[in-house]
């Protein structure tokens, strides 16, 4: 359980015979228990809001986010990075790694990330002569059919028809 400054307050441990506690029911159980475990840290986050404490550790996480923006936002594209290692990196929990950067990116980061590379894609389309099968590579699709379903999807348009179109801009 991460307190104000995406520090640990608490750990939760759970034991118990396999007989009264099988692991399939853990395995149903769990999303109920780290909603829990979520609630808790938003209502210890609400009772530290406004601290000294906590608004110097907002501007540091708000920094680190920031940077974290800047080389999601920017190639290479060829991986899908590891959000979990970097909320364990940055010291707390996914969730709560997630909820700050949708407070400050205004989207979770893998649609951040996706956003991005799907904006250098339209790029590419539009300013270079790379195949559709280059494009795919340098965002990191495994084959140009998912990556033109990917970009219909996102941009509404085939990367061939985006590219035949003058009109459209590469945003």
């Amino acid at each position: 359980v991460f307190a104000a400054g995406h520090r640990i307050a608490a750990s939760i441990f759970m034991t118990g015979l396999s007989s009264c506690l099988p692991y399939e029911k853990l395995e149903r159980e769990y999303p109920i228990f780290r909603a829990a475990v979520n609630g808790g840290e938003r209502a210890l986050a609400r009772s530290q809001r406004g601290s000294v404490l906590t608004r110097a550790a907002d501007a540091e996480m708000s920094d680190k986010i920031d940077a974290l923006m800047t080389r999601l936002a920017n190639p290479p594209f060829d991986a899908a990075p590891d959000f979990n290692a970097t909320a364990v990196s940055l010291g707390m929990s996914y969730s709560s790694f997630r909820h700050f950067f949708r407070q400050r990116a205004g989207a979770s980061p893998a649609h951040y990330w996706n956003e991005r590379r799907m904006a250098f894609a339209a790029h590419e389309l539009a300013e270079t002569s790379a195949t559709i099968q280059q494009i795919a590579e340098r965002c990191g699709f495994a084959t140009p059919a998912y990556f033109t379903a990917a970009f219909t999807r996102s941009k509404g348009v085939s990367p061939t028809a985006f590219r035949g179109h003058a009109c459209f801009s590469a945003k």
